[in-house]
C-alpha cells in the first residue's frame, strides 16, 4: 500500500448540503424554463449532437437522486457511467461507477477498457474530518473508496481526512496497484522499477489537484445562497445555449 498525503481547504458540511440543495433546485427550475422535461424517473436528455445521453433513474429528495449516462463518440470512443446521492435534504453516500473503452484498438479487443467505482460515506466523511475524530471513527475505516480495474491490473484507493486546524483537512490517499493473472508478476516488478518516479508524478497532481480545490473552496466560501445559484443557473443556461448552438 502506497500512501500518500496533502493539505487543503476544508468544505463545512452545512455548506455542502446547502449547495447540493440549490444545485438540485437549479436543475429543476432550470431545465423547464429553457424548454427541457423536468427531472423525473425515466426522463432522458439527448445532446443535439446525439453523443451523450443522460438517463434519470431516481429523483426524490428524501430518497435518493440518480443518473446513467451514455456517451459514443462514433470514433473510437466509449463511455458509461451512472451516479448516485442517496438524500438531497441529508447526503449520507454517493456512489460512481462506469468505464471507458477505446474502440479503436480494432486488434485488441477488450484491452482498451478501463472500469471504475467509488464509493463515498458521507457521514463517515464528516466524522472523521470534525476536529473530535474518535478511535471508533478510525476503526469504520476510510469513508472513501474505490477501484480502478483494467485487464492488465487494478488499483483500489482509499482516501480518509482528518482535521489539519481549524479550516483545513489532512487528506491520506492510499493505493493499492496489483496485476492480473498472468500480468502479476510483471505489474509488480514494474512498480518496484519505476516507483519514484511513479511517486513523483502522484505527489505532482495532488498538489496541482489541491491548489486548484483551494480556489474553487475560497470562492464557494464567499459566495452568498443567492450567488451560488445564479452562477449555477447562469452555468446551465450557457449549457443549454451552447446545444442549440
Amino acid at each position: 500500500m502506497n500512501r500518500f498525503r496533502v493539505s487543503v481547504l476544508g468544505l463545512p458540511r452545512d455548506r455542502f448540503e446547502q449547495a447540493v440543495r440549490i444545485g438540485v433546485r437549479v436543475l429543476e427550475e432550470g431545465l423547464p424554463d429553457a424548454g427541457r422535461e423536468k427531472p423525473g424517473p425515466g426522463v432522458e436528455y439527448l445532446s443535439p449532437d446525439e453523443l451523450t445521453l443522460v438517463r434519470v433513474t431516481a429523483w426524490d429528495p428524501d430518497v435518493e437522486h440518480a443518473a446513467r449516462l451514455e456517451f459514443d463518440d462514433g470514433l473510437d470512443f466509449v463511455a458509461e457511467g451512472s451516479a448516485s446521492l442517496s438524500s438531497v435534504g441529508r447526503p449520507r453516500v454517493l456512489r460512481v461507477s462506469g468505464g471507458v473503452m477505446f474502440t479503436g484498438l480494432r486488434w485488441f479487443r477488450g484491452w482498451g477498457r478501463v472500469d471504475f467505482a467509488l464509493e463515498l460515506d458521507l457521514e463517515r466523511w464528516w466524522a472523521a474530518a470534525g476536529p473530535l475524530r474518535k478511535a471508533a471513527d478510525r476503526r469504520r475505516g476510510a469513508p472513501l473508496t474505490g477501484r480502478v480495474t483494467h485487464r492488465v491490473g487494478a488499483v483500489a484507493f482509499r482516501v480518509t481526512p482528518a482535521a489539519d486546524g481549524t479550516e483545513r483537512w489532512r487528506i491520506t490517499l492510499e493505493l493499492a496497484p496489483r496485476g492480473r493473472g498472468v500480468f502479476r508478476v510483471p505489474v509488480a516488478v514494474a512498480a518496484r522499477v519505476f516507483r519514484r518516479r511513479i511517486r513523483g508524478g502522484i505527489e505532482t497532481g495532488l498538489a496541482e489537484m489541491a491548489g486548484e480545490w483551494d480556489e474553487e473552496m475560497a470562492e464557494l466560501a464567499r459566495m452568498t445562497p443567492e450567488e451560488l445559484y445564479g452562477e449555477l443557473a447562469a452555468d446551465l443556461a450557457e449549457s443549454l445555449a451552447g446545444d442549440e448552438g
